[in-house]
């Protein structure tokens, strides 16, 4: 097995969540999509999205590359039926 390298900086990330053993699909696959600052104590805080689930790591390098080579909005990826009717 290899050994986990690092990714590049603003790539994403794929991790394993704590409640992995009663998942089928334990790492999760995200990437960050800007910042805020926390007014009461002034540091800034990441804003994640989250492209998807897989079963292994290596699936999920695979997902983050495949998002990488051509990016898509992940706002529209939750619409409802409803919403897509109406636009």
């Amino acid at each position: 097995m290899a050994k986990n390298l690092k990714l590049p900086n603003s790539y994403g990330s794929v991790s394993k969540m704590s409640n992995a053993t009663r998942r089928r699909k334990p790492f999760i696959v995200r990437i960050t999509t800007g910042y805020e600052i926390d007014e009461e104590s002034g540091k800034s805080i990441q804003k994640n999205a989250v492209i998807g689930y897989t079963k292994t790591r290596q699936e999920g390098l695979q997902m983050l590359a495949k998002y990488h080579e051509q990016p898509f909005d992940l706002e529209k990826v939750n619409l409802t039926f409803r919403e897509i009717y109406e636009s």
